[in-house]
């Protein structure tokens, strides 16, 4: 089953990793002894979105993402996502193109990562 986020679609392995987000989220609140309302003083984030976000919710924005991990000290984490590095797949097709640059077939080029 596929359910609509507010921008495209997400399968149900995607959401489960948002409830998994979500529960690790929490669980690094509780570790700190904050509430609900203690991280939202430190973030800039409010209570119900908060909630929303541990709960694994499809419908929270980056930023407060990254306002919620910075409080925690987790932010580098984030480097680990969609790491060129670790895309096997990527790496594949970047690599077919390549090969048919060099026989003569017009190959679109690399993607610059450098954001």
């Amino acid at each position: 089953m596929v359910r609509k986020a507010r921008e495209g679609f997400l399968s149900e392995e995607a959401n489960a990793m948002l409830r998994t987000l979500g529960e690790h989220i929490r669980l690094a609140r509780k570790r700190r002894r904050w509430t609900r309302p203690e991280l939202a003083s430190r973030t800039g984030v409010s209570v119900p979105t908060l909630a929303r976000l541990e709960s694994g919710s499809a419908n929270i924005g980056m930023h407060q993402l990254m306002a919620v991990l910075t409080a925690f000290g987790l932010v580098a984490d984030v480097a680990a996502l969609a790491n060129p590095a670790t895309d096997a797949e990527g790496a594949r097709l970047e690599a077919l193109a390549r090969g048919r640059a060099a026989a003569g077939v017009a190959a679109q080029p690399p993607i610059d990562t450098d954001f």
